[in-house]
């Protein structure tokens, strides 16, 4: 399994397009990786969930090599590590603000 990706590195983050009227996701350096739509009319329900991309994918990549690996230990700190990860990616994909980590309810 390759774990090299083709899509563009995140953090993506939704954005106006700069010359356009349309919603959209950047990246850090603020080059559009994807248009949403005329702002009028665009989700931003889907652009979010659409910015959390990277996020989702990292922690998801993370959590199955884990599940994979039976001889992995992992240690509550690395759970907590990745409840928190996952969690933070889950919010930024409802478009909400993140929680404190010591209100996530995170598991030890």
């Amino acid at each position: 399994m390759s774990t090299t990706t083709k899509f563009t590195p995140g953090p993506w983050v939704v954005s106006k397009l700069i010359g356009v009227d349309d919603l959209g996701i950047v990246n850090v350096y603020g080059s559009a990786v994807a248009r949403i739509g005329n702002l009028d009319i665009a989700n931003p329900a889907n652009a979010a969930l659409i910015a959390a991309a990277p996020e989702l994918y990292e922690a998801l990549e993370w959590a199955i090599n884990e599940i994979r690996n039976k001889n992995s230990y992992v240690t509550a700190r690395q759970r907590l590590v990745l409840f928190d990860q996952a969690s933070a990616a889950l919010d930024k994909a409802r478009g909400e603000p993140r929680a404190a980590l010591a209100k996530s309810g995170a598991p030890a």
